[in-house]
């Protein structure tokens, strides 16, 4: 199950969604797409990432907290909504 583990300035996603085999996994490729395309709209000194491949681990945190980058996070937010309301056994959103 991939857990989004979502705090005031920072969302953290760890784990495999293993809907299917590795290669064809939907809702991996889902998450994978959502966070890369959405890391594209913030500049680079607003956000720290931090990534770890081997567990896997992506790791977004505003260092800027403006309303804009505020609004970008609950973006990225509602994308990671939806793929859990369509496949609710395979991620898991937590707010902390």
């Amino acid at each position: 199950m991939i857990k989004v583990e979502i705090k005031e300035n920072s969302i953290a996603i760890s784990g495999h969604a293993n809907y299917a085999q590795k290669g064809n996994d939907i809702v991996c490729a889902a998450i994978s797409a959502i966070i890369q395309s959405s890391t594209t709209w913030f500049a680079k000194k607003d956000i720290k990432i931090k990534q770890n491949k081997k567990t896997p681990l992506f790791e977004l945190t505003l260092i800027n907290d403006k309303k804009e980058n505020k609004d970008k996070i609950n973006l990225i937010i509602k994308q990671l909504q939806f793929v859990q309301k369509h496949y609710k056994k395979y991620i898991k959103i937590i707010r902390r």
